[in-house]
């Protein structure tokens, strides 16, 4: 579980609706490191869209 302080949701909600493509949230990946810690990526996950018949 991650937890998200006050200021990272409003920041997260800022970037989403200030986008300009159909956002879906924000992906998050923490993984092991090769080092003693965790190495982590974000990355904005595109909204599905259908396509126009």
């Amino acid at each position: 579980m991650i937890t998200l302080t006050e200021s990272a949701i409003k920041a997260v909600g800022r970037f989403i609706s200030s986008s300009d493509k159909p956002t879906g949230g924000l992906r998050i990946e923490v993984t092991d490191g090769a080092v003693p810690a965790y190495r982590t990526a974000c990355a904005w996950k595109r909204k599905k869209t259908k396509p126009i018949p």
